[in-house]
């Protein structure tokens, strides 16, 4: 993001551009696919108020606003591109940003129809207290949060030396760099029992947090379950 530059043309110069000449088959599917859960969320979102009598609108009527908003983000992040060095703006990408928060949206609207979102949140019910919304949110994101970065970046050294490297620049022409820490090697993979305990935590952690928000000990035996089976 450095280098910000006006180039004399507008931003959304870009949706008349003629087709690029270079594509690949990941480009096309990483940029339907990255706002896939976007459309599928704010559909949900949408309907959701709907069922809550909170003004909604819908199914359909949510499919499209869903769309649109996803359209305008999708839109905005092009536009921004106009004026980074490094990046270029894209009709393909934005018409494929598009076509991905459609393609999410409509599978939302497919299991609305279907009965699985009454069906989850009856599910929710029955397991789950009423105000379990983020603990669940969270528990969602744990397995996309141990696949990337490394699972242990602390133990790697991509953070730590970075954060090294960033405080002896701010402390630099000052009295306080002398009391800066200087490591004599490189920092080192974790030894194979470090390395267990942590990937041990990343299990305990949504154990916990799922028993905090459970109903009963019997659900928990069964999460507990579920969550090692995730993990493996």
């Amino acid at each position: 993001f450095a280098g910000w530059r006006d180039q004399g043309t507008e931003p959304w110069a870009f949706l008349s551009s003629p087709w690029p000449r270079y594509w690949t088959a990941f480009d096309f599917g990483a940029n339907a696919a990255g706002y896939a859960p976007l459309g599928f969320l704010l559909a949900l979102g949408v309907m959701r108020r709907s069922h809550e009598g909170a003004g909604g609108l819908g199914n359909g009527m949510a499919i499209a606003a869903a769309t649109a908003g996803g359209a305008a983000l999708a839109f905005l992040m092009e536009a921004l591109q106009s004026y980074l060095p490094e990046r270029v703006p894209s009709n393909v990408d934005f018409g494929l940003n598009v076509l991905g928060v459609f393609a999410g949206a409509a599978l939302a609207g497919a299991l609305e129809m279907a009965g699985a979102l009454d069906r989850w949140s009856r599910f929710r019910v029955r397991w789950f207290v009423d105000d379990a919304r983020g603990a669940l949110a969270l528990l969602a994101l744990w397995p996309f949060a141990l696949l990337f970065p490394a699972a242990v970046p602390l133990g790697l050294g991509q953070v730590l030396e970075r954060l090294e490297a960033a405080l002896a620049a701010w402390l630099a022409d000052t009295p306080f760099l002398e009391w800066l820490p200087v490591r004599d090697v490189e920092l080192q993979p974790l030894v194979p029992g470090a390395e267990l305990v942590s990937v041990a935590l990343g299990a305990l952690v949504p154990c916990l947090l799922a028993y905090s928000v459970m109903r009963s000990v019997a659900r928990r035996a069964v999460m507990a379950g579920l969550i090692v089976t995730a993990g493996v």
